[in-house]
């Protein structure tokens, strides 16, 4: 089975949120995500 992953901009239109949201969700530790060695944040469709 494979995992549907998300950057932060898709993942926040996915939520409906805007993605200054998701990224103070994602820094407080509140959603989680993992981080590339690129510096970018990457979400399972899981976790939102």
């Amino acid at each position: 089975m494979e995992q549907e992953i998300f950057g932060v901009t898709r993942a926040a239109r996915y939520c409906a949120v805007s993605r200054g949201t998701l990224w103070k969700h994602i820094k407080s530790g509140a959603l989680k995500a993992s981080l590339t060695p690129g510096g970018h944040y990457r979400i399972l469709k899981e976790d939102l």
